[in-house]
């Protein structure tokens, strides 16, 4: 029993990272795998975990990456067939990372990985005695969720705990479970409209849902107009559609208005990797689209010698000739229509 405190104070220690977020209580079924079903019967247990946004800065960071932090706690009797004891109680403490992802129909596919410790009570057979054990455990699960509203969804989980119990024995556990999440919150700023309204836009973006994303720019803007996660994501979901035609455009053989598209997605790492590519592809180009623009100049049809060094400096910014003839025929084409 001195063990309960410990992972009682990890549990609750770590949830007070999560300023607002989500309780998940269930019933568990727990499934002892391999060797360990010679010693343990199935069993019916009992878990509960929270998951959420933290309000510490360092840790915020990870969650710009789509990433949300989980805590939990389970307990789970067993019945054991072994000589010494007759049965075991096992109360497992965990924190993990999770990174849900959404499906159509309000579904959420949430895989999580995560690390703890493991109290286990043996009760030992014909004899009022118990020995205790404290050692690490390793927690994975998928689960997936379905959202009935705002603040309430259910959950179906199936996960594994490896647990060591002493060189070189583990006891691996397979379970599943059903539940309900409730969204709760200790903070009030961090449960706030314009919090909610962040976090999905977060979310959203993350995961490709541009549209719903936009939409909740919108209504963040009317309650927080100076919120920098408005401009930011506006941005970015900008770019990304920037993206999208540019891969439509090259698709369609429009090498050169694909990049012009690339080029207005700064911000968006694979539009980058794209750009840098169809620029190296066309570099040979450059000297034969320069003499044509250069004859097109002599020739005073500066529409296409713009063209010809718009097309340069897409594939090499830097490109000097582009550069002097660009704006030249600007202002030559610019000086002939004042004239008529």
């Amino acid at each position: 029993m001195k063990f309960y405190p410990i992972l009682f104070a990890l549990f609750f220690s770590t949830t007070t990272l999560f300023a607002a977020g989500e309780l998940f209580l269930a019933p568990i079924v727990s499934l002892p795998l391999g060797k360990m079903r010679d010693f343990f019967q199935d069993s019916l247990g009992v878990e509960m975990h929270v998951r959420g946004k933290t309000s510490i800065k360092y840790l915020s960071l990870i969650e710009d990456k789509g990433l949300n932090f989980a805590a939990g706690l389970s307990v789970v009797p067993y019945t054991m067939h072994v000589k010494d004891a007759s049965k075991l109680t096992m109360f497992e403490a965990w924190v993990a990372l999770e990174y849900p992802y959404l499906l159509p129909y309000d579904f959420t596919i949430i895989p999580r990985i995560g690390g703890g410790m493991y109290y286990a009570n043996f009760l030992k057979s014909q004899r009022d005695e118990s020995m205790s054990v404290l050692n690490p455990v390793l927690h994975v699960a998928l689960a997936l969720g379905y959202s009935l509203s705002k603040n309430f969804s259910i959950e179906l989980s199936h996960g594994a705990n490896f647990a060591y119990m002493g060189s070189p024995t583990w006891f691996n556990q397979a379970y599943f479970s059903l539940g309900v999440n409730f969204k709760i919150g200790v903070n009030p700023l961090k449960n706030s409209p314009a919090s909610q309204l962040r976090d999905d836009i977060m979310l959203h973006y993350e995961n490709g849902l541009y549209t719903e994303a936009s939409r909740e720019i919108e209504a963040l803007e009317k309650i927080a107009p100076d919120d920098l996660v408005v401009e930011k994501y506006r941005s970015l979901i900008y770019q990304q559609r920037k993206y999208e035609a540019a891969k439509k455009q090259y698709t369609a053989g429009k090498i050169f208005s694909a990049m012009a598209l690339l080029r207005q997605a700064p911000d968006i790492p694979l539009a980058q990797e794209d750009l840098a590519v169809l620029r190296s592809e066309n570099a040979l180009q450059v000297p034969n689209i320069i003499t044509s623009g250069v004859k097109a100049y002599d020739k005073g049809d500066f529409d296409q010698c713009i063209s010809s060094m718009e097309q340069v400096l897409l594939i090499d910014p830097t490109n000097a000739d582009a550069q002097i003839y660009l704006p030249r025929a600007v202002n030559r084409r610019r000086a002939l229509r004042r004239l008529k």
